[in-house]
């Protein structure tokens, strides 16, 4: 099959954006064993995925999820980790200001029995997460179907799993799972 000129041209341009378009994974860099908070005006997410700000040291988020705002405008945002055996557990948290309560979440690295606001725990056995409610219903969850879930006030939020990293061999390397939450 022999390409007419413009169509190789097209293809030779696009080719590299699809390549470096949006990291498979939530990476979140610059964080501290103490946390960080600021109200800051966010710049936009960049075309690579990749939200980039300053709290104490910068930080960068990359794989920025598809299905979340680019543009955030002003807000308070709260870094933190958490150490746990096998890697450290790292929550990114936006509040709109004058609002103490996040509407959107970032996780990177969460164990198996993290709390979601007072309402679900989230479990991971192998590859398979569930979210678990206060009357011990479970729900499967999976990388890329987000799924709906009403607090014990009525908010509706949006749970979106971003991924799963199974138990290593050892006893200090327990599963893992980075996902959002926003309220919506």
């Amino acid at each position: 099959m022999q390409l007419r000129p413009w169509a190789l041209a097209l293809l030779l341009t696009a080719g590299p954006t699809w390549a470096t378009d949006v990291p498979a994974t939530l990476q979140i860099t610059g964080q501290s064993k103490q946390q960080q908070s600021a109200t800051l005006t966010l710049p936009a997410v960049n075309r690579h995925g990749e939200l980039q700000f300053t709290l104490q040291r910068a930080v960068s988020v990359a794989g920025w999820p598809a299905g979340l705002p680019t543009r955030l405008g002003k807000q308070t945002v709260t870094l933190q980790m958490a150490p746990n055996p096998g890697g450290s557990a790292t929550f990114l948290h936006f509040s709109r200001p004058n609002e103490s309560a996040p509407w959107l979440s970032l996780i990177q690295n969460g164990q198996s029995g993290s709390r979601l606001l007072n309402t679900w725990r989230l479990l991971i056995q192998g590859d398979r997460v569930t979210l678990q409610d206060q009357d011990d219903a479970g729900r499967l969850v999976v990388p890329g179907q987000p799924v709906i879930l009403v607090d014990k006030t009525g908010a509706r939020w949006q749970f979106a799993l971003l991924s799963v990293t199974p138990a290593g061999n050892s006893t200090d390397n327990p599963p893992r799972a980075s996902w959002y939450l926003r309220k919506l």
